[in-house]
């Protein structure tokens, strides 16, 4: 495990070290003292892809979003992966499961971003969440994982905040679980496949390194995508004008794109899933003070509260997860 990307990573986590400590230390020290910066990294940027992504999707569609979305992370993260060619690790066998399970994860994505079409952020986000404790509790089945108490009360703690950024009561009292109108079944199904394929991310991150798999992850992602979009029918360089208008969001979107997978993907190499996928899940913090410094929205109680216990779940999962 100390192969692949260690020879990337852990140099700059020895410059920090050095820089704070004055003397260089272990490279298991290290780890254990730096490497939450990636997951805290990885919910900072897919908030932020959250928050960024929304015009496009307004101004096209949720396939042509997916599309330009997938060309620009996948060619990043290729140009990644050619610069670390000489650190990455291949086993045929982790490459070929890894598509696969990644392939299958394109099914979350896409009934994610149709249920946003069909429903209500307010109702949809705080469903599509259980898939940061499906995953949570395949790992520690699965893999074996082992969460201390006040871990759990911390990851508790942070989903509660998490589900609160969004829910709307009002809505959720009218849900019926099987109207693909409102888009709940959608996020139902968006949760239970990132719960799920999200848990196996770890492995395929420790055998292959973050950079190589990351590139599968999306690649196989976007390949999903071109067949998706071929069966549709549907031409998305149509919709490059608007795209170009806009270049500099898009720039961002993407940028925070691969620096929320490369975050996640570096996070499971070091930590846990469980830890990793609870503090990833904090995302939602980003846009609420998106929305309060960028869009000049005025929050509600109910968005204070859940700043408050995701900042809360995270800083407890740093220190004692």
């Amino acid at each position: 495990m100390e192969e692949g990307i260690n020879c990337i990573s852990l140099p700059l986590l020895s410059i920090l070290a050095d820089i704070l400590y004055n003397h260089p230390i272990s490279d298991q020290i290290i780890m254990i003292n730096f490497a939450l910066i990636f997951p805290i990294i990885s919910f900072i940027a897919y908030g932020l892809l959250n928050a960024t992504s929304k015009p496009f999707v307004q101004k096209t569609s949720p396939m042509v979003y997916l599309f330009y979305r997938g060309l620009g992370v996948t060619a990043v993260n290729l140009i990644i992966v050619i610069f670390t060619w000489k650190s990455l690790v291949f086993d045929p066998k982790t490459i070929i499961i890894g598509a696969i399970v990644s392939a299958i994860s394109y099914i979350g994505l896409y009934a994610f971003t149709k249920g946003i079409e069909k429903g209500k952020v307010g109702v949809v986000v705080p469903l599509s969440s259980i898939n940061v404790l499906i995953t949570i509790f395949i790992a520690m089945l699965i893999f074996g994982e082992k969460l201390h108490l006040i871990s759990i009360l911390a990851i508790l703690i942070l989903f509660m905040g998490v589900v609160l950024s969004s829910i709307d009561f009002q809505e959720i009292r009218k849900i019926k679980l099987l109207n693909f109108q409102e888009g709940i079944p959608q996020s139902l199904i968006a949760g239970v496949v990132w719960g799920i394929t999200f848990a196996f991310f770890g492995k395929f991150s420790s055998v292959l390194g973050a950079y190589l798999f990351s590139l599968i992850l999306e690649g196989s992602v976007f390949l999903c995508i071109l067949v998706h979009i071929s069966f549709q029918k549907i031409n998305p360089l149509k919709d490059w004008s608007i795209v170009k208008h806009n270049l500099p969001l898009y720039l961002i979107t993407i940028i925070s794109c691969v620096a929320g997978t490369l975050g996640m993907n570096l996070g499971f190499y070091y930590l846990n899933v469980s830890l990793v996928s609870a503090i990833k899940a904090a995302s939602p913090l980003v846009s609420i003070l998106y929305a309060r410094s960028i869009l000049k929205e005025k929050l509600s109680v109910q968005q204070w509260l859940s700043a408050i216990l995701i900042v809360g779940g995270v800083v407890m999962l740093s220190y004692f997860g």
